[in-house]
């Protein structure tokens, strides 16, 4: 085993425990002032460990010294997204791997918490997600795909024979995150290049009165 070692959260096998680390790389990237207009670089560090309980990689990324981050596998949603539904899926995915049934029921609950938090008036949920899509948050492609999550996260929440399958799983997360892109990460992202050369438009003019001045 490596000299180095952490003690973290594995979502791989959902256990905290050992890591190792396997391997440290510098970096140098660079970054630009909008009011200036001037390069500004910047360290950063990515940090590979092997979590010694089920083997497998993971990747950290630390930026200015700051405290390193899970870049692989990702367990967090984007900060556009609202606190309490990154806490529903926070949640989620930590029981992924080790409990499906468990998973889709908290994935259901994070459907539930997207069409409040998107103003639905429905009352059920697939009249809800329904709604998403006449309001253009969603692609009506996707209203057949939050059904069936609906009633899979339906499976895993009552007694019977039906287990959610962990293939199921991680089809379940896949869709989950690309719904929170649509209607979250997509737009905000659009906001901030909007933002963006709105501030490089403001700094180019003040370079030009300066010029002049």
């Amino acid at each position: 085993m490596p000299d180095k070692t952490i003690i973290n959260f594995c979502p791989h096998c959902c256990n905290r425990a050992t890591q190792s680390i396997l391997h440290e790389q510098k970096y140098i990237d660079i970054g630009w002032n909008f009011y200036d207009g001037h390069e500004h670089p910047f360290d950063g560090i990515y940090i590979v460990t092997r979590c010694e309980t089920c083997k497998q990689i993971l990747l950290y990324n630390s930026i200015d010294g700051d405290e390193p981050s899970l870049a692989f596998p990702e367990i967090s949603l984007d900060d556009s997204v609202p606190e309490h539904i990154s806490k529903i899926y926070e949640e989620a995915i930590r029981i992924k791997n080790i409990a499906p049934n468990a998973f889709a029921v908290q994935i259901r609950k994070g459907l539930e918490a997207i069409c409040k938090d998107r103003g639905t008036k429905k009352k059920y949920l697939t009249e809800q997600i329904k709604e998403l899509a006449e309001k253009g948050e969603i692609p009506s492609n996707l209203v057949e795909a939050s059904d069936v999550v609906r009633l899979i996260g339906n499976i895993g929440a009552h007694a019977n024979n039906q287990e959610v399958h962990p293939m199921q799983a991680f089809a379940i997360n896949d869709f989950f995150k690309m719904l929170i892109e649509y209607i979250y990460v997509s737009p905000d992202r659009m906001m901030q290049f909007k933002a963006s050369l709105g501030k490089y438009k403001k700094s180019q003019e003040n370079l030009t009165n300066k010029d002049r001045s």
